[in-house]
C-alpha cells in the first residue's frame, strides 16, 4: 500500500489535535499522591540497572519498562512528576501511531480518529498520570499488531523488522503484553496460510522474537510458578469480567462517575464497532484485515485471562486490559469512520463518544483516588533519625518513597507477607520479623492500615505495652480511596520504668446485636466496614428467637458501619431481584425502614471506647 504524502492541513490539523491531548495529559498530573505501586516503580528505579534486572527478575513484571524510566530519572529527576510524565509520553507515543502506521494503513480519516480517541479514552487519562508501565505497553502492543500487518500485506523487510522490534519491546514491558504479541504472531500465520503467502519470512521473524526473549524466559517461568503458588488477585467474577471489557471508560480503581456509566459508554462503542466493522466485512473490504487482528487480538487477550483464571488462579484484573487499549481504540476508530458513506454519522458517532468519555475525564482529574499521602507528608513533623514502623505493604511502599532518608521497618509475621519483591525499597525499606530488629532508642511512627492483611499486630503491641503510644492516632482518609492508614508516635518503653505498663487503650471491640428476623433459625450475615465500600470483616451467625449477636475484636478506634443481613438462602450474598432486596436486611443508625443502598456517612458511628455495642433492626420488602 502506498503511503500518500500528508499535505499541510492534516498536519496542522493533527499537530493541534497532539498538542490540545498533550496539554490534556498534563493537567493535573502532580494532584494525586502516589500509590503502592507507583511507589514500587519510584523506589525500583532509584536502583542501579543491574539491581533493576535482578529484582525484577523475582517479580511479576518484566524490567524494560523499570530500565527505560531509570535512564529517563537519571535525566530529568525521580520525582512524581518526572515518574509520570514518562507515562504521558507513552501515551502520547501510542496517539502518535494515528498520523504514521493508522494513516498508511487505513487513511487519514481513521488515523485522526485514532488519535483523538487514544488521547481522549478516559482510562488514557488515568494510566497516562500513574507511574506505572501500561501507557508503554499499549503503544508497543499496537505497533506490533500494525507492523505485523505490514509484514504480512507487504512483505517489506523494514515491517519485518519494526514487528520484531515492537513485539519484542512489548514482550518485556508486561506478561499480558507478552500473551498479545502470541495472539498477534498467530492471526499474522493465520492470514498469510489463508492466503498462501510464503511463510518463511514469519517463521524467520518468529525466530528472532524467541532468540531475543529468550535471556527473560526462565524469568518468565519462575513468575509463573510464583504466581501460581500465591498471588494478590481474588477470584475473577462477572462483574471482573464487566469491568475489565467496559474498562477504557472507566477509573483506574473502576471508581467511576456512577457504577453503570462505563457498561454504557461500552455498549455505544460495541453498536459502532459492529454496525462499522460488519458493513465492511459484507462489502470485502480489503482493509478490515487489520481491525480484524485489532479487535481479535483484545478479546482474545481479555478471554485467555479469564479461562486461565478459572483454569489455574486468577491472574486477571481490569487495568490490564490497557496492554491492548490502542487495538480496541484502533477497531473502533475503523468502525467509527465507515458508518456511513457521508462524514455525518461519523461526526455524530465522534461526538457522543467524546461526550460521554468527557464526563468520566472530569471525574477522574476532579477527585483523588489514590490515598492521602500528600496529606501525611504536611502533616506529619518527622525529623531526621525518626523511623516508621508497618504492618502492611502498601504503606512501606508509599513511605518509603516519601521518605527516603527515614528507616521504614515491615513487620511480618506469620502468614502476614505481601506479595511484592521488597528488595526493590531497600535500603531505607527492609523487612522484619521481631520488634527486637527495630532501634529501642529512636522516636517511632507506627503505621497502621485497617484494611490490611495484618489487623492484629498493631492492637496487641499497644495494647500490651510493647509500644508505648503518645497522644491519639492521626486518621488519613479521602472519599474516594480504597487507601487510607492511621499514624501514632510511640515509643519503645524503658526497661524498669513505669512505662512497662500497659498504654491507654485505643483499640476495642464492637458488638452487633441484630433482632427482628422474622424466622426463628437460620443464619445472618454480618459486615463491617471501615470507609466506603472497604469491607473490614465479615462474620456469619445463627438466628436465635429472631435475635443474632456477634462481636468484632481488636479494632483501633476510628469510624464503621455494619451492614447486616438475613442469609436465607445460604449463598453468603444478599439476593436482589430489580434492584430491591428479596432477603431482610439492616444498617446500622438506619431505624426505619431502609432506602436504597448503604452509605457509609450515613450508617457510619465511632468507636472511641474499649466495649462499644449497637443495635440493628432488620426489615424485608416483601
Amino acid at each position: 500500500m502506498e503511503q500518500k504524502k500528508l499535505n499541510s492541513r492534516v498536519l496542522l490539523l493533527w499537530g493541534g489535535i497532539m498538542a490540545a491531548g498533550t496539554v490534556l495529559l498534563f493537567t493535573g498530573i502532580t494532584n494525586e499522591s502516589l500509590w503502592y505501586d507507583e511507589s514500587y516503580t519510584g523506589a525500583l528505579v532509584r536502583r542501579t540497572m543491574a539491581d533493576i534486572i535482578r529484582i525484577t527478575s523475582g517479580d511479576n513484571h518484566p524490567p524494560l519498562y523499570y530500565l527505560m524510566l531509570r535512564v529517563f530519572t537519571l535525566i530529568f529527576g525521580n520525582t512524581v512528576f518526572s515518574l509520570r510524565a514518562f507515562s504521558v509520553i507513552g501515551a502520547l507515543l501510542l496517539a502518535s501511531l494515528g498520523i504514521g502506521p493508522v494513516r498508511r494503513a487505513l487513511g487519514e480519516r481513521v488515523g485522526i480518529l485514532y488519535t483523538i480517541l487514544s488521547l481522549t479514552m478516559p482510562i488514557t487519562i488515568a494510566m497516562a498520570q500513574e507511574a506505572r508501565m501500561y501507557t508503554w505497553a499499549a503503544f508497543l502492543v499496537t505497533g506490533s499488531a500494525l507492523y505485523g500487518y505490514f509484514s504480512y500485506e507487504e512483505g517489506k523487510f523494514k515491517d519485518w523488522v519494526l514487528f520484531c522490534v515492537f513485539s519484542v519491546a512489548a514482550a518485556l514491558t508486561h506478561y499480558y503484553a507478552l500473551l498479545a504479541v502470541i495472539i498477534i504472531c498467530a492471526l499474522v500465520l493465520l492470514m498469510m496460510l489463508i492466503k498462501k503467502k510464503k511463510t518463511l519470512p514469519f517463521l524467520h521473524a518468529a525466530a528472532v522474537m524467541a532468540v531475543s526473549y529468550i535471556p527473560w524466559f526462565v524469568k518468565l517461568i519462575g513468575a509463573m510458578n510464583r504466581v501460581k503458588e500465591s498471588y494478590w488477585i481474588t477470584t475473577v467474577t462477572s462483574n471482573v469480567i464487566q469491568n475489565t471489557f467496559s474498562y477504557p471508560f472507566s477509573n483506574k480503581f473502576c471508581i467511576p462517575l456512577s457504577e453503570s456509566f462505563p457498561a454504557f459508554c461500552y455498549m455505544i462503542a460495541a453498536i459502532i464497532l459492529s454496525w462499522g466493522i460488519l458493513s465492511k466485512i459484507f462489502q470485502k473490504d480489503k482493509k478490515v484485515i487489520l481491525p480484524i487482528i485489532a479487535l481479535g487480538t483484545y478479546l482474545l487477550t481479555i478471554i485467555a485471562g479469564i479461562i486461565a483464571s478459572w483454569v489455574i488462579r486468577p491472574v486477571l484484573v481490569e487495568r490490564y486490559m490497557v496492554n491492548v487499549l490502542g487495538l480496541f481504540i484502533l477497531a473502533l476508530s475503523y468502525a467509527m469512520a465507515n458508518l456511513g458513506k457521508k462524514i455525518t454519522p461519523t461526526i455524530v458517532a465522534l461526538v457522543l463518544i467524546l461526550t460521554v468519555s468527557g464526563l468520566q475525564i472530569h471525574h477522574t482529574l476532579t477527585n483523588r483516588f489514590n490515598g492521602p499521602m500528600k496529606e501525611a507528608v504536611q502533616t506529619l513533623e518527622v525529623q531526621p533519625g525518626d523511623i516508621f514502623l508497618h504492618t502492611d505493604e502498601h504503606t512501606i511502599g508509599t513511605f518509603s518513597y516519601y521518605y527516603p532518608d527515614n528507616m521504614n521497618y515491615y513487620y511480618v509475621g506469620k502468614g502476614t507477607g505481601g506479595f511484592s519483591n521488597f528488595d526493590a525499597f531497600q535500603p531505607n525499606g527492609v523487612l522484619v520479623s521481631s520488634l527486637d530488629e527495630i532501634p529501642k532508642d529512636q522516636q517511632i511512627w507506627l503505621v497502621y492500615r485497617q484494611g490490611g492483611i495484618d489487623r492484629i499486630s498493631v492492637p496487641s503491641w499497644i495494647n500490651s505495652g510493647k509500644l508505648k503510644t503518645q497522644g491519639g492516632p492521626r486518621v488519613f482518609r479521602l472519599p474516594l480511596s480504597f487507601y487510607d492508614f492511621m499514624v501514632y508516635q510511640a515509643k519503645f518503653p524503658q526497661e524498669g520504668s513505669e512505662n512497662t505498663q500497659p498504654a491507654t487503650a485505643t483499640v476495642g471491640s464492637i458488638t452487633v446485636k441484630a433482632n427482628r428476623f422474622r424466622k426463628g433459625s437460620g443464619k445472618a450475615i454480618v459486615v463491617i466496614y471501615n470507609g466506603p465500600n472497604q469491607i473490614l470483616n465479615t462474620q456469619s451467625a445463627e438466628i436465635m428467637d429472631g435475635m443474632i449477636e456477634v462481636s468484632f475484636k481488636d479494632l483501633m478506634f476510628g469510624d464503621y458501619s455494619v451492614l447486616v443481613f438475613h442469609d436465607e438462602n445460604g449463598n453468603m450474598d444478599l439476593d436482589l431481584k430489580n434492584g430491591n432486596p428479596t432477603e431482610g436486611l439492616g444498617y446500622s443508625n438506619q431505624f426505619t425502614k431502609i432506602a436504597g443502598p448503604p452509605d457509609f456517612e450515613n450508617n457510619r458511628f465511632s468507636l472511641s471506647a474499649e466495649v462499644l455495642s449497637i443495635d440493628i433492626p432488620i426489615f424485608y420488602f416483601d
